[in-house]
């Protein structure tokens, strides 16, 4: 059995309100073709299907399109979401049982029984061979944020245990997440587009998954990396921010082999993703350039090529005592040109005058650094109680759910 596993696609996203719809659109059509290629079996999509709670109109299209034609294509082909922290769990959950007889799975969330704990039997989905073998069994584990009340390692043993009462002893154990893993290995994050998880999903142990799971598809982490042995972040398909534009990106095949009596063996690698669009920084990130440079860099550039959708994406950062009017000046250039000038900023690494931190851009301001920067400023001597990053995330999940 062949599997393969993507995530935070991120469908509606924009970079200086460009939206990166033309991007997801090439994605979607290689991932098809590379589904179809290759011969997979099923595919895992590990959460932030969207960029935010209440999609666009064009990102929901782009999503049932996509659904629509890769069905129609590869019949057979079993396809499981689960929920991330920027998706609606009810938007993703609502067409769960019309999607099913398309052998589409999707848990948006977890809902509570009676008892008030996690209902764990929907994440159990049986993977099966091209002769109707069960060769693997999936614990879909979603985003499990405060406002679901769940401890994660006890969601995460439970879930273990399901998959061992159903699953036959040669089939392989695959969990899924979206959240933050701790492990030997350290792990990269761009505070640029990831979202902050406060609660139980933030530095999990890599403990909490039992041992004789084969492989922990996870989500959340743009970069693509391995916590641990056996557990991956495939990683976004396409860089979100311009933090994430020197790495390459991936998805990952994952190979059941039966390795004799018992739970079969895997067999992981990275595919990369090509990219549509380049992402570029004028100089080099960490860099400045004088304004008289960058305005002779721009003037230079050949007129725009017709198809405006590939352009090169680029921001430009001006040495110290740039001004607004030198901005205005290259955004005013880099029209007609063969670019997207998106971002033209001024070197602040040096302390201010009055000796205080650069500031940061607004869009990197995000609602929990305000919450960290106004505890700071009432209580400079005492750390934020857990409890209260759990209310927070509470408040943040209801939010997100009443927009959705």
């Amino acid at each position: 059995m062949r599997i393969l596993h993507t995530s935070d696609w991120h469908l509606g996203t924009t970079l200086k309100d460009h939206p990166r719809d033309f991007e997801h659109e090439r994605f979607l059509d290689w991932l098809t073709e590379l589904l179809r290629v290759e011969e997979y079996d099923a595919i895992l999509i590990t959460g932030d299907i969207f960029d935010t709670a209440n999609p666009p109109h064009r990102a929901l299209t782009i999503w049932y399109r996509w659904l629509t034609s890769v069905v129609s294509l590869l019949p057979a082909l079993q396809i499981v979401v689960i929920g991330g922290n920027h998706d609606s769990a009810a938007r993703l959950d609502a067409p769960a049982d019309l999607l099913r007889a398309l052998r589409i799975h999707t848990v948006g969330g977890l809902a509570r029984m009676d008892d008030g704990r996690p209902e764990i039997a929907p994440t159990v989905i049986p993977l099966k061979d091209r002769q109707g073998r069960v060769r693997a069994v999936v614990g879909a584990v979603p985003f499990l944020g405060a406002a679901t009340g769940a401890d994660v390692s006890e969601v995460y043993q439970r879930v273990g245990q399901a998959l061992r009462d159903v699953a036959p002893g040669d089939a392989a154990l695959v969990l899924t997440g979206h959240l933050c893993a701790l492990g030997p290995r350290p792990s990269w994050r761009s505070r640029e587009s990831e979202r902050d998880i406060v609660g139980g999903v933030q530095d999990v142990p890599l403990a909490v998954f039992p041992e004789d799971v084969a492989y922990v598809a996870l989500g959340h982490l743009h970069r693509p990396q391995e916590p641990g042995e056996r557990v991956w972040y495939a990683g976004s398909p396409l860089p979100m921010s311009f933090t994430e534009q020197d790495y390459a990106h991936r998805v990952v095949r994952i190979d059941v082999e039966p390795a004799g009596p018992g739970r079969p063996a895997v067999h992981v690698a990275g595919v990369p993703v090509p990219r549509w669009v380049s992402m570029e920084t004028w100089p080099a990130r960490g860099r400045s350039m004088p304004v008289a440079e960058a305005v002779l860099r721009v003037s230079a550039l050949p007129a725009a090529r017709p198809d405006s959708n590939t352009l090169p994406l680029v921001q430009i950062c001006l040495a110290a005592g740039a001004t607004a009017v030198d901005k205005r000046t290259l955004d005013e250039l880099a029209v007609g040109k063969d670019i997207r000038l998106l971002y033209v900023d001024i070197d602040t690494s040096a302390p201010r005058a009055d000796g205080s931190a650069p500031r940061a851009r607004l869009e990197q301001v995000t609602p929990l650094i305000v919450l960290q920067n106004a505890w700071q400023e009432a209580y400079p001597n005492d750390p934020m109680p857990p409890d209260v990053l759990a209310a927070f995330d509470e408040a943040v999940a209801a939010h997100h759910a009443e927009l959705a």
